[in-house]
């Protein structure tokens, strides 16, 4: 897997514009589309640290792309001994900060409102 890096990045950022797109008032909707876009990068997270090799140091799963070439600015990701730890936390963390949350009704959106006449701020 490649750009198993830039999946788990942008994953997540597609779900929070999935759950942008849905209607404020389907709460179920809202957490099952969180939820489902925070289960890929758990899974892609339990792969990248199963298969770290941790007899070499250095970084691993390199991506390295151009971005701004005139300005030598490129996009570059990579893995080494401590990260993968840390990305196996995080990704593991986003479905049980789902689920924790599951129970709450206000604000399910982030949307404030206006508490003396409950419209939109």
């Amino acid at each position: 897997m490649e750009n198993i890096l830039t999946y788990m990045t942008f994953i997540p950022l597609a779900g929070m514009f999935a759950v942008l797109a849905l209607p404020s008032r389907r709460h179920d909707l809202i957490r099952m589309t969180a939820l489902a876009f925070t289960i890929p990068p758990l899974l892609m997270a339990i792969w990248l640290y199963a298969n770290f090799d941790r007899s070499t140091d250095g970084m691993q799963f390199m991506v390295r792309h151009p971005w701004i070439s005139s300005y030598n600015i490129q996009y570059l990701m990579g893995v080494d001994g401590l990260s993968v730890t840390m990305i196996l936390l995080t990704a593991l963390l986003c479905p049980i900060c789902i689920l924790a949350s599951w129970e709450i009704e206000k604000g399910v959106k982030a949307t404030s409102r206006c508490s003396c006449c409950s419209t939109p701020a």
